[in-house]
């Protein structure tokens, strides 16, 4: 995975908090339940993979790691 520039960085984030509004439950979910969730295709990954220009791994890894924040 390439190291991403602070804005990409901030458009990542983005992208992963646009998931914790799209689906109501995600700010309780541990670092494996996302993993689960969205690591098995979501097609919604797909569609902002597709818009923002990230790869798929980079939004699940970056997901997971908001996850395991928490």
């Amino acid at each position: 995975m390439a190291r991403l520039s602070f804005e990409k960085r901030a458009l990542l984030l983005r992208t992963v908090e646009a998931f914790s509004v799209m689906y109501g439950d995600w700010e309780t979910l541990s670092a494996e339940e996302t993993q689960e969730r969205i690591g098995g295709g979501d097609i919604m990954v797909a569609g902002l993979a597709h818009v923002t220009g990230f790869k798929e791994e980079e939004i699940i890894s970056a997901a997971v790691r908001q996850a395991k924040k928490r």
